[in-house]
């Protein structure tokens, strides 16, 4: 069988993969396996995407076009068809560049090209409804599709797009430090959108205060901005966007006011957003929809705080009886309440066990280095 050399990570042309990202869980995710499987002495890692990419730990890295933002958002201004094209054709100049031994996808852009460059892997980051319109598809020798959920994996088997495994989205679980103490708010973090249930964050919010005095801090970068301005904005007591320490921020306003508020913290980095974890009592989750995975759950746990999320998607395959609570979306807002006051008596030491023990960057590393092997293993078979 081929040895393993040389991994080569091919990323959206979306944003850049960089540290310090006050945006997209994809991007995060690629730097984390990237920094990850960097420590391996076995072999060597590549990156590939949009300009501004940038991680030290990568042998080289390929910056392919100008980032075309987010589909459908306010980023997106640069999104064309030719420029997703020229992205896909500066990947497979660096791949011939470099002959990667194995090239990881985590662009469906180039799920129709990986046969040019195998063996391959292809992580289905995106939901099926965002996924190119293939009809069907099988992977070829020497190929490999990973889903990050079983909940995922069903969602593409029901359309004919079969994942051969299942690796959950790890973190860096020292990044996201424990914290054994919270302060008496709740926390909603996330690409602020419809989908993501800020909205239904607030409608909690209203219910829960009329027994217990929580406070609700909503961050995470606009999206929508209609749905922001008419739905949230509105309803913000305090805004703390323009402050760089969001604790202190929330600290003082507390000092005058003592009434439960709801905060808005705005787009947040990592120095910024892990401390929001770590004070926060209770973190928010009430999506809308199939949720592939949720890196934010993931990142409250290891903080020790634990989560109230609807019960769709991945969702019940993150949070146990141990970590927080699951509650249906058309379930009265009275007996959502009750289920947060639930979760606030829940250990902390348990919702850090819990990231530590099944979502861990290195848990997800080995994983991959499995599936790895089995591709170059496969396609060099195949040619026997």
């Amino acid at each position: 069988m081929k040895s393993l050399k040389k991994v080569l990570h091919i990323a959206t042309p979306f944003l850049p993969v960089r540290k310090d990202m006050g945006y997209g869980s994809i991007e995060r995710i690629v730097a984390d396996l990237v920094k990850e499987e960097s420590k391996s002495h076995e072999f060597e890692v590549f990156l590939a995407g949009p300009e501004g990419t940038y991680i030290e730990e990568a042998k080289a890295i390929k910056e392919t076009i100008p980032p075309i933002g987010i589909p459908g958002s306010y980023l997106s201004s640069n999104h064309s068809t030719y420029a997703v094209l020229k992205h896909v054709s500066e990947v497979m100049r660096f791949a011939e560049e470099i002959k990667p031994d194995i090239s990881h996808f985590h662009d469906d852009y180039l799920f129709a090209f990986m046969d040019l460059i195998s063996p391959s892997v292809m992580t289905l980051h995106s939901r099926y409804e965002d996924f190119w319109d293939f009809s069907r598809y099988s992977a070829e020798n020497g190929q490999e599709i990973v889903a990050i959920s079983k909940r995922q994996k069903e969602i593409y088997a029901a359309q004919g797009i079969n994942a051969s495994s299942v690796i959950y989205n790890g973190i860096n679980t020292e990044d996201y430090a424990f914290s054994e103490n919270s302060l008496d708010y709740m926390l909603s973090l996330g690409a602020i959108r419809p989908e993501k249930g800020q909205d239904t964050a607030i409608e909690i919010f209203e219910e829960v205060k009329t027994k217990k005095d929580l406070d609700l801090i909503v961050a995470g970068n606009i999206v929508d901005r209609d749905f922001f301005n008419e739905k949230i904005m509105p309803r913000v007591d305090i805004d703390i966007s323009s402050e760089n320490d969001k604790i202190k921020a929330y600290r003082d306003a507390k000092k005058q006011k003592k009434e439960a508020l709801v905060f808005y913290a705005g787009e947040v980095n990592d120095e910024q957003k892990i401390p929001l974890y770590q004070n926060a009592g209770l973190f928010l989750m009430p999506v809308k929809w199939e949720e592939s995975f949720g890196m934010v759950v993931v990142e409250a746990l290891s903080c020790g705080t634990p989560v109230l999320a609807s019960n769709i998607g991945a969702m019940p395959e993150i949070i146990t009886k141990d970590t927080g609570r699951l509650f249906d979306l058309g379930a009265e807002k009275k007996d959502i309440a009750e289920k947060a006051y639930e979760c606030l008596n829940l250990s902390r030491e348990n919702c850090r066990k819990s990231a530590e023990q099944n979502f861990s960057i290195r848990k997800k590393a080995e994983a991959y280095m499995k599936v790895y092997r089995r591709a170059i293993y496969s396609k060099s078979h195949f040619f026997i």
